[in-house]
């Protein structure tokens, strides 16, 4: 899905329309800069931090600490060199939960009208993931598209489509797919019990 809203591929059937006009309509590079993303398996380039956050774009040391505080990211305030930190080829010197909120970064920084986000959570801690959670409520002017398999990361978004062997299965809020799908019901009930069968709290 994230291929098709960015072009990589385009629909054989249908279309995809954004701002009420059909994809294939912009010029492909003016789309790709309207459209913000970070994916589950971020590529990191080798070189700095601030490298991997600009992406041939000029953005000043405040803006930049600005997004790796959004993100989550504040452990390169830590690091003596801060946003000119080195990163090695793919990131490899940072964790998996570090690479995401620097892919989050990057992401935030760039003004764009869309923003999605590819299962982009999955490497966090659900407190993490609930401070980023609360950041992007705040920005009401950007339409967001949040690819989960975690609840929680989706619960306060204000449509949920439930996709199922490629097809969708059911759209609605949280609390309307909760009383009538049983899909999400399945996936509620999986997700919000501990191993002792309690419920837990995360969601």
């Amino acid at each position: 899905l994230v291929d098709l809203l960015l072009r990589f591929f385009d629909v054989t059937n249908g279309s995809i329309l954004l701002n009420g006009y059909d994809i294939k309509a912009y010029d492909i590079h003016h789309l790709r800069n309207r459209i913000a993303y970070a994916l589950q398996k971020p590529s990191l380039l080798s070189g700095t931090v601030e490298k991997n956050i600009q992406m041939n774009q000029t953005y000043n040391e405040t803006n930049m600490l600005e997004a790796l505080t959004n993100a989550q990211a504040n452990f390169i305030s830590n690091y003596p060199e801060k946003t000119k930190t080195l990163v090695y080829q793919g990131g490899n010197n940072f964790s998996g939960g570090q690479k995401q909120r620097l892919s989050l970064a990057r992401a935030f920084i760039k003004d764009a009208g869309l923003l999605i986000l590819d299962d982009t959570f999955s490497a966090l801690d659900y407190l993490t993931d609930q401070e980023i959670r609360k950041q992007l409520s705040k920005e009401t002017k950007q339409t967001k598209i949040i690819i989960s398999q975690r609840l929680s990361s989706i619960k306060q978004a204000d449509q949920i489509i439930i996709l199922s062997e490629g097809q969708i299965d059911a759209i609605g809020t949280h609390e309307e797919l909760l009383m009538h799908n049983k899909l999400y019901q399945k996936l509620y009930q999986t997700q919000t019990k501990g191993d002792d069968g309690h419920v837990k709290n995360d969601l």
